[in-house]
């Protein structure tokens, strides 16, 4: 990052991009746009950057800055402060002193003051280079979380938000490392399950088609044994039918040659021929018995046949009933599968809604912010409305005094011509005439700034103010910058002292919150005194203050009542932060605080008419 004080074409680009960089800020929610304006009014008088500036003001955090420079707007005092090797304060110091001595860099400053050692600026000297190689890209936070180191041998010095957020980043990436792992798992068992399902659904295919082909054949087969016993069956009636006509045809025979015995001797030969032919073709009729016994043999053969091919036939089935066993055993594995599946779905889902609930969270913690300074600025619009409220009492109760001043002169006037025309009375009735009438205010403050006018008083010669720095209490160490500016301005207008820090800093270590909150709770200061430290009153110029008075009565120290009361009888010349002192309503050192920050300088126009 280039700080040259001469002005050219550089120093435009950089003061375009700080408005572009605060605008974005304020789109954000992370800038009001009263801490904006207030930023680019300091911006003229501190050598600081806008971003700088306003992590020094506490209002900003490195996590919420760098995400929106470049890489090669990083320069090597940024490096050191977000790796927890330098101060802010530091690097402002540095800077000054580079304005004085331009021909010195500002890591040799920073080396010869003593901040760092030589060996740590080579190393943030290489960081820087390590930016700058990666030119181009917006997001320089997101490059240093990557390249995080320290310097060996030695840790950082103070808190590093980096290092902070470093943790945060690491287990960012192990989540994304993790959920790449699942997705990948994910996608192999889904690939294991296809496959898987692809195999089994071919190899029920295949079953299918064996089954329906043993079906197709085992109906052949039973076809064919049902042809096989209707042709035994014909054959074997068909035999006995033969056989039967045989019989009968051998007993005809026999009956015949009983006839032709008995007829005589001379049909004997005759018949004896006529026997032979009977006798063969009995013969012929006894071989085709044989050969029908040799078909019913055959046929009972078939018939064994038929029954090893049936037991063929219920293997077959057996193997059919295993077939469906490992098809279920397939589908239980289907199921084990998607068990699985559905287990890694929902822990893919668990790291989705804790990545959900983190960015949840920090959209949460900046609407929180957003609903803060809505309420900040609410309230302010309501002191505004009080402040008008109070000033038109106050004209009324001017009114009224001078109309009793009146009163009073008119009766003093009364009483001088009385006592001219009568004799002298009793002090008894001295006084009754002397009383002051009821009804009269009694003008305290101006009958007090009127006496002092009137006898000349010296002016009061306030206790010289001790300003402390935050080296002197252990507990402004633990706090940010801004919450250490509030108290010690407060310390030093004496509206708190050492205690009662130690006090707030531990209840809001302890309770946490808004400091402001903690700050009014246990210091007992008005919410408008918080308020108008806080801002360093710049509310006040902002709406265009001119006078020390509007910064008392912003900060809740005084009444616009008792200012308008001591300033009309102040003498010409006088402090009214005197006038204040000698009537009671302020601490010395706080009219000293305030007449000192806020009513030694030349009027100025109001912050609207500067910036416009």
């Amino acid at each position: 990052m280039n700080r040259s004080t001469t002005p050219g074409l550089a120093a435009i680009d950089r003061k375009q991009f700080e408005i572009r960089l605060g605008e974005a800020l304020n789109r954000a929610g992370l800038l009001t746009p009263a801490q904006l304006a207030q930023a680019m009014w300091e911006k003229e008088d501190t050598p600081l950057m806008f971003g700088e500036l306003c992590m020094q003001h506490g209002w900003i955090a490195p996590e919420d800055l760098y995400p929106l420079i470049p890489t090669e707007l990083v320069h090597i005092g940024e490096i050191l402060v977000v790796h927890g090797y330098l101060q802010l304060e530091q690097l402002r110091e540095a800077l000054l002193y580079q304005k004085q001595h331009p021909h010195q860099k500002i890591g040799e400053i920073l080396v010869q003051q003593g901040w760092i050692q030589p060996h740590w600026l080579d190393w943030a000297l290489e960081k820087q280079q390590q930016l700058r190689r990666q030119r181009g890209v917006a997001n320089s936070w997101e490059v240093m979380l990557e390249h995080w180191s320290t310097i060996p041998d030695q840790p950082p010095l103070y808190s590093s938000p980096l290092q902070a957020a470093h943790a945060a980043y690491k287990t960012t990436l192990q989540y994304k490392a993790q959920l790449e792992r699942y997705k990948e798992q994910i996608a192999s068992l889904e690939a294991q399950l296809q496959q898987q399902q692809e195999e089994q659904r071919a190899m029920a295919e295949q079953s299918v088609r064996q089954i329906a082909g043993y079906q197709a054949r085992q109906q052949e087969q039973q076809q064919l044994i049902a042809t096989l016993e209707a042709q035994l069956a014909a054959q074997i009636e068909q035999a006995a039918q033969q056989q039967a006509a045989a019989q009968r045809r051998i007993q005809e025979l026999v009956d015949q040659l009983q006839t032709e015995q008995a007829r005589g001797s001379s049909q004997t030969q005759a018949l004896t021929e006529q026997l032979q032919t009977a006798q063969s073709e009995l013969e012929t009729l006894r071989q085709r018995c044989h050969q029908l016994t040799e078909w019913q043999s055959q046929a009972k053969h078939k018939l064994q046949e038929l029954g090893s091919q049936l037991q063929q036939q219920q293997q077959l089935q057996q193997t059919q009933a295993q077939l469906q066993q490992q098809l279920q055993q397939a589908e239980a594995q289907i199921v084990a599968l998607n068990h699985t599946l559905q287990e890694q779905q929902q822990q893919q889902q668990l790291a989705q809604s804790i990545q959900n609930r983190l960015v949840a969270d920090l959209a949460q913690a900046r609407k929180e912010t957003a609903e803060v300074t809505h309420c900040l600025e609410v309230q302010y619009q309501e002191a505004q409305a009080q402040l008008q409220k109070a000033q038109a009492q106050v004209h009324q109760l001017q009114a009224q005094l001078q109309k009793a001043q009146a009163e009073n002169k008119a009766l003093k006037s009364a009483l001088a011509e009385a006592r001219q025309s009568s004799p002298p009375l009793s002090p008894p009735d001295r006084e009754r005439v002397e009383a002051k009438p009821e009804g009269i205010p009694a003008p305290n403050m101006a009958q007090l700034t009127g006496s002092m006018s009137a006898s000349g008083a010296e002016p009061i010669e306030l206790p010289p103010q001790t300003y402390l720095g935050e080296e002197d209490l252990e507990a402004l160490q633990r706090v940010t910058p801004w919450v250490q500016r509030v108290l010690t301005q407060l310390r030093a207008a004496a509206l708190i002292d050492n205690p009662g820090i130690e006090t707030v800093i531990h209840a809001w270590e302890k309770e946490g919150g808004t400091f402001t909150d903690v700050l009014s709770r246990y210091s007992h200061l008005k919410p408008e005194t918080v308020k108008f430290f806080s801002e360093g009153g710049y509310s006040v110029a902002l709406t265009g203050g001119r006078h020390v008075a509007d910064y008392l009565k912003a900060a809740g120290l005084v009444s616009a009542e008792q200012i308008q009361q001591l300033q009309d009888h102040l003498p010409p010349g006088g402090s009214l932060c005197q006038a204040l002192v000698r009537a009671g309503i302020l601490h010395p050192v706080t009219a000293l605080y305030f007449e000192h920050n806020f009513g030694g300088q030349k009027p100025r126009r109001s912050l609207r008419e500067e910036l416009g």
